[in-house]
């Protein structure tokens, strides 16, 4: 198994890193809800059901387009946690 440097892993995740920063700093969203959210992009990625590179094309957008995305995440966050508990 190929080894990671840690400079290498934050390069990867740079464009992950400057979103993360963005919603607390620029948009002021909570870090839980941050967490959550970032967590669910990059698991949309992951499993194939969004697009390759998803948090950069978020990323690119205005402001208040990407506090969109935040409520949307939110939502099917709830969604599915809610469908958990059931």
């Amino acid at each position: 198994m190929a080894t990671i440097n840690v400079d290498d892993l934050m390069s990867f995740h740079a464009i992950d890193i400057s979103l993360y920063l963005r919603l607390i700093r620029r948009l002021g969203t909570p870090l839980n809800s941050t967490k959550r959210t970032l967590a669910f992009l990059l698991w949309l990625e992951h499993a194939g059901l969004a697009r390759d590179n998803l948090t950069r094309h978020i990323s690119s957008r205005p402001d208040p387009v990407v506090a969109r995305f935040v409520t949307e995440a939110e939502s099917c966050i709830n969604v599915i946690t809610r469908n958990d508990k059931q």
